[in-house]
């Protein structure tokens, strides 16, 4: 007998759809299997677009089907969360890359900083849905509106207190009498209070006059004065006592009046609002917003949605329920948010953002600093020069821009060498980002390397994308690649942005097919030092065995064969040699020792001959050794074809 699984994958035995878990999958002749148009992923906890069919061998073969891909079993189907919405089209689902052209596949999202994102007042629940967070917005099922609490789905499509609950205000839904409640708090009426899990009466508590003649049809008048029983009623024209202008009934027992209203210590019905001098007035930081709104006019202040903050300019509501900055936006007083790229300037005092300068009436970084996430000038860090992005292929996520490599959009140099992509999560410390499993650099939390951002965590890529679901030239360095994963079978290879397959940082190519450590660097059992007389010490660096000396940054020479110096000019020429701290003679990095005396350059190092340039199928431009045409780095000591 199969046994009972609590979640059914594609191949599990079943008898209704509903036990079927991965989307766009059913119960077929007793199985869980994609339904037409779709096939099952190689994990089989997906179903993924299949194109008519349609054969292919390459990812060149779909190219013409946006976000399309060649599957494992040669037919064209939608990259990983992307779905199919016509022949020629894959819309990405929630967290996936999107531009201004492209459209997102869930309905509610909208693209926000290239991610696909569920809309302002949605919140995500999967990775294909957007509920509504506030009411009256459209729904489709009673679950869609499970996120305000007490509403359901009406005949209209729309999300509203159910019966017995009166809206408080867009995201609140409050009890009754008799209504269920789960705390005190939630009981609207007056000394009342939660008992047995309904608003009732606080024991020993006599209903007050206002909660035992309810106002509406229940009681009949001839004139105002058949209603006086009841506060803030009239009698209306349908001869029923019922609310006065500008107050609302509350239920059948209670009005209370907006704001302007008379009031003499009692309750007035909107939020942030309190009887002030015998008259409902909004509280000390708001505003008021027509007669049934208090809208702060401070940050940090209390409330429901990102409405409620519209007189802050560029501020939301955060999950705290308390009015910030957007993200990119600084605060810059209590009731100001400040984005450097915004801010009109007539001299320096008037741009808020430290370190930066006005220039041509617009707020810029000051020289040396360069701008991050639109509301911090850091201090630029210097990444090597370059002439095409070619040269800017060893550094993951850069492209060559003014003759410096750069790193690309939602990516920040934390080094000269490294290149992380940034979340929109503030920060102060470590602390703030291990939520995301990210760090804080520079008040951003960032992901470590080798992740990338999904739903706002940094997960790593190896989990990402699945080596399997991609066809790519794998087995030699300078092999095609979409991501990092897809080099995994060449220790420690990562995806250019070139999307060529070449050693990571810190590593160097011993051949085609794998990627070694450098002295210095971190190693392990399944990444060993490959240089000879090198070892991994107490297995994590590594280093040259006693009695060997670091000539450079992949050599362990005998200590005796290095020359003895005391400063830099006794080791040759100075863009390659240096007098070591042991005052031995070692090579400058990106250099190699050719002899006890002689250092020559490899990729990326100094030179002023083809000769010096050591890197076979390389040569010297512009003072630096590139591959020649035809070939492209893969690390700093090995230049493969272009067409592999």
């Amino acid at each position: 007998m199969h046994n009972f699984k609590c979640k059914l994958q594609i191949g599990d035995k079943c008898t209704l759809d509903e036990q079927c878990t991965p989307k766009h999958s059913r119960c077929i002749d007793n199985w869980c299997q994609c339904k037409p148009k779709f096939m099952s992923s190689e994990a089989g906890n997906k179903c993924v677009s299949v194109y008519s069919n349609r054969k292919c061998t390459t990812h060149d073969d779909c190219a013409d089907i946006q976000n399309g891909m060649c599957s494992d079993d040669n037919v064209c189907v939608c990259e990983l969360d992307h779905e199919q919405t016509d022949e020629n089209t894959c819309l990405p689902l929630l967290g996936q890359y999107c531009d201004k052209q492209t459209k997102c596949m869930t309905d509610n999202a909208i693209c926000s900083y290239n991610t696909c994102a569920c809309d302002t007042l949605f919140t995500q629940q999967s990775i294909n849905r957007c509920l509504p967070t506030y009411l009256k917005q459209p729904c489709k099922l009673q679950d869609d509106c499970r996120q305000i609490k007490y509403a359901e789905c009406s005949k209209d499509n729309k999300c509203v207190c159910r019966s017995n609950y009166i809206e408080l205000n867009a995201v609140t839904c409050a009890p009754f009498l008799g209504g269920y409640c789960e705390s005190d708090e939630e009981c609207f009426v007056n000394q009342t209070k939660c008992i047995d899990n309904k608003c009732a009466h606080a024991p020993n508590v006599r209903p007050r006059t206002i909660e035992q003649h309810p106002p509406s049809s229940t009681r009949k008048c001839q004139d105002d004065k058949d209603c006086l029983v009841v506060k803030n009623t009239k009698c209306l024209a349908n001869g029923e006592c019922g609310c006065k202008l500008n107050h609302i009934s509350v239920n059948q027992t209670l009005c209370l009046p907006l704001l302007n209203e008379d009031c003499s210590n009692s309750t007035c019905i909107v939020d942030n609002s309190y009887c002030i001098e015998d008259q409902c007035q909004c509280a000390d930081h708001f505003v008021q917003h027509l007669n049934d709104k208090c809208l702060p006019t401070w940050l940090n202040e209390p409330c429901k949605i990102d409405a409620d903050c519209k007189e802050i300019k560029n501020a939301v509501c955060s999950k705290k329920k308390t009015c910030v900055c957007k993200k990119s936006f600084n605060q810059f007083s209590l009731t100001r948010c400040t984005s450097l790229t915004e801010e009109f300037c007539t001299s320096n005092k008037d741009c808020p953002v430290e370190n930066s300068a006005c220039t041509n009436n617009f707020c810029e970084c000051k020289p040396g600093f360069e701008q991050f996430y639109n509301n911090q000038c850091i201090p630029r860090i210097s990444i090597k020069s370059c002439s095409s992005d070619l040269s800017c292929s060893d550094i993951s996520n850069s492209y060559c821009s003014n003759k410096r490599c750069t790193c690309t959009k939602n990516y920040v140099a934390i080094n000269s060498t490294i290149c992380l992509i940034r979340s929109s999560v503030p920060c102060d410390d470590n602390t703030e980002c291990s939520e995301i499993n990210g760090f804080c650099f520079h008040g951003q939390c960032l992901c470590m390397p080798n992740h990338d951002m999904i739903f706002g965590e940094c997960v790593p890529i190896s989990t990402i994308y699945p080596n399997n679901y991609f066809h790519s030239k794998k087995e030699s360095l300078g092999g095609s690649c979409r991501w990092s994963s897809d080099c995994s079978t060449i220790s420690n290879a990562v995806c250019s942005i070139d999307k060529k397959c070449i050693c990571g940082t810190n590593y160097y190519a011993r051949d085609r097919s794998y990627c070694a450590p450098k002295l210095g660097t971190e190693c392990s059992n399944e990444s060993p030092c490959e240089f000879d007389n090198s070892e991994c010490f107490q297995s994590s660096t590594c280093q040259c065995q006693q009695g060997f000396y670091a000539a450079s940054e992949k050599q362990c020479l005998p200590k005796m064969a290095m020359s003895s110096c005391s400063d830099d000019l006794e080791c040759g020429e100075p863009w390659h040699g240096e007098c070591s701290n042991e005052k031995k003679c070692s090579c400058k990095e990106n250099s190699v020792a050719i002899n006890i005396s002689t250092c020559y350059p490899l990729l990326k190092g100094l030179c002023w001959r083809d000769e010096q340039c050591v890197t076979k199928n390389s040569v010297c431009l512009d003072y630096h050794c590139f591959c020649e045409v035809g070939y492209i780095p893969v690390a700093n000591n090995l230049c493969v074809r272009v067409n592999l």
